[in-house]
């Protein structure tokens, strides 16, 4: 097995991780108007949608050309960092911004 690190490797990979934490972010933001009035589907859309143009804009920056399943499950393993870490706390600080006694966890 060859354990080189190219050159880049390791900051796409921080930067990949990062941008999946910001993905979280965007997730827990999206989340709060669904009090306002729209179709679910559409919120999900431009999540989705926002979730690409991130990734998208990492490997651009970067000089990437291809999308690799490597750099999906970074991204992805960003994500899942952020729910599994400091999800709780985002979500405490989101509501106290936006005023709402709710939990924002599983509201639709």
């Amino acid at each position: 097995m060859n354990f080189v690190i190219l050159p880049g490797q390791l900051h796409l990979t921080l930067l990949l991780l990062y941008a999946g934490m910001a993905g979280g972010i965007w997730y827990d933001i999206s989340r709060l108007p669904a009090r306002f009035p729209g179709p679910v589907w559409l919120w999900d859309m431009v999540f989705s949608l926002a979730l690409w143009a991130l990734y998208a804009m990492v490997m651009g920056m970067m000089g990437e050309t291809q999308v690799r399943p490597v750099t999906v499950a970074l991204f992805g393993g960003g994500f899942w960092l952020y729910r599994a870490g400091i999800h709780r706390a985002a979500v405490w600080c989101f509501q106290k911004i936006s005023g709402r006694k709710k939990a924002a966890d599983g509201e639709q």
